[in-house]
């Protein structure tokens, strides 16, 4: 049995319990639940970002930003050194047309200058040039930019590249100096700065930009000539810094071999050497003339003008001569609209185009129009022409024909033999190694070597009644061609009828 003791404190624990739960229950669930939100790092990290946005906005702006600054700028700085590519990539939308745009517009302005030195130069100077671009097929911008480039060497410097002290100096006159020394250790720190940082190993940096001037580098084994050139110059002038470099050299070799920075008396002899480097062009000074040189250049212009003139009209003037007289042109008017002409006139269809002799004097086509009226010319090579076209007309549109299985001729055919013997003895007349072709033909019925046979005997008694006639038989060209080539397609009596013939062709022989 429990002891009864026990069970009076169980019952009164048991009594508490139960008092403080429906007291405080609540609370030590909530208080329990925050424990555990709080022991859980994953929560704690989404409450962290819930509440973070707003502290920010709640944050005075400044504090906050200089607690933040160090972070921001350490991660973008690891950042860039990672991945230096993803963030050009990032960046390159809005550089790329900011870049673009600057150099569309220094381009424009540059060509707007151009355009406008191009407008307003009418000088000797610029016909001259023009007249150069002419010969040398170049555009006149570039000669103008060419022969425009003002330059001048301002100092030259001759510096040890190992130690870097000057050796030599000189300047131009009206130069600004300054110390030349420290220049020197200046320009052999940065030589070796940018040589070190951005070019590859054993590549020497060949100009610097200096504001207003540009700085040439030209290097020998054991020293540098440095110069300082203002403007454009043009890029001769490293040839010429080269050149001085390399005399140095030769008459200084064991001087700068045996250099120990204590005597520099004897590059003194070094100093014509750089004096002849101080070169420079400037703008011309302009020339005051008199007006005789442009009026000159006019009636030089006027002259070759007029000349030209008078050639092309001799030209043309020859040209209608010709025209006149060729046969079958008959020219009415001839018209004159500035450079062009309107030729009006009568020509025979059988007539040479004029056009065709157009090119061959060095003559325009499109400075003429031809109006023509069409006639027949009563010239004897035109007629003659005329009447073998009408002979071979009458010869081709010839078929005589033949009764069904015969050879012989139908007393009905006289009249169309004796009218193809003239026209054939007309058209040999004027063409006398023509040669027509008589070719006889059969229908489709009967067997192929009997309507070969068929058709060849029609062509000879053809041939034959034209002898008989007057043709002559070497003119003519026998042949049989069966029913392989019918005269007329179909099978109606009227076309077996039509191919049942001998039809006539003139070859090739005939002078056109």
């Amino acid at each position: 049995m429990p002891d009864p003791a026990q069970s009076g404190q169980t019952g009164e624990n048991g009594g508490l319990g139960e008092l403080r739960t429906l007291l405080i229950g609540a609370e030590l669930d909530q208080l329990a639940a925050l424990n555990e939100r709080v022991a859980d790092p994953a929560k704690r990290t989404v409450d962290l970002a819930e509440a973070l946005p707003g502290a920010i906005r709640a944050a005075k702006a400044k504090p906050l930003r200089e607690a933040l600054e160090p972070v921001f700028e350490k991660a973008f700085s690891s950042s860039v050194r990672k991945n230096p590519k993803e963030l050009a990539d990032a960046i390159y939308p809005i550089i790329g047309p900011a870049i673009r745009t600057s150099i569309a517009a220094a381009i424009r302005d540059f060509a707007e200058a151009l355009n406008q030195i191009v407008e307003k130069s009418v000088s000797f100077r610029s016909i001259k040039w023009r007249i150069e671009a002419i010969i040398t097929g170049k555009p006149f911008a570039e000669i103008l930019m060419a022969r425009s480039l003002l330059y001048s060497v301002e100092q030259v410097f001759l510096i040890h590249r190992k130690s870097g002290l000057l050796l030599c100096h000189e300047a131009a006159r009206g130069s600004v100096l300054k110390d030349a020394d420290m220049i020197s250790g200046m320009l052999t720190a940065i030589q070796d700065f940018l040589s070190d940082s951005f070019t590859d190993g054993g590549q020497d940096l060949e100009t610097v930009d200096a504001g207003r001037f540009k700085l040439w580098l030209t290097y020998s084994p054991k020293v540098l000539l440095v110069g300082a050139v203002a403007g454009t110059a043009p890029v001769e002038l490293r040839q010429v810094f080269r050149g001085a470099l390399d005399q140095i050299d030769s008459q200084l070799q064991s001087e700068i071999s045996s250099f120990k920075q204590d005597d520099l008396s004897v590059f003194e002899s070094a100093k014509p050497v750089l004096e002849a480097c101080l070169l420079g062009q400037s703008a011309e000074a302009p020339k005051r003339a008199g007006l005789w040189p442009y009026l000159a250049g006019l009636a030089l212009l006027m002259v070759a003008f007029a000349g030209y003139r008078v050639l092309m009209q001799s030209r043309w003037n020859s040209y209608f001569e010709t025209l006149r007289s060729q046969p079958g042109v008959v020219i009415t008017e001839i018209q004159r609209h500035g450079l062009s002409y309107v030729v009006s006139g009568l020509k025979d269809p059988d007539a040479p185009d004029p056009v065709a002799d157009l090119a061959a004097r060095k003559l325009d086509r499109a400075n003429i129009r031809f109006v023509w009226q069409p006639y027949l010319s009563l010239n004897t090579s035109f007629a003659a022409i005329r009447e073998r076209k009408a002979a071979e007309r009458r010869i081709d549109r010839q078929i005589v024909r033949f009764d069904s299985n015969s050879a012989r001729l139908a007393i009905s055919e006289a009249d169309r033999i004796e009218d193809l013997s003239e026209a054939i003895v007309t058209l040999l007349r004027t063409a006398p190694a023509a040669r027509i072709t008589v070719a006889g033909h059969a229908d489709e019925t009967g067997t192929a070597a009997a309507n070969d046979k068929l058709s060849l005997d029609r062509a000879t008694a053809v041939a034959d009644a034209l002898v008989a006639q007057g043709v002559p038989r070497s003119s003519l060209n026998i042949i049989g061609a069966g029913n392989a080539g019918p005269l007329r397609k179909g099978s109606s009596e009227w076309d077996r009828a039509t191919n049942r013939g001998v039809s006539f062709g003139i070859d090739a022989a005939v002078e056109k």
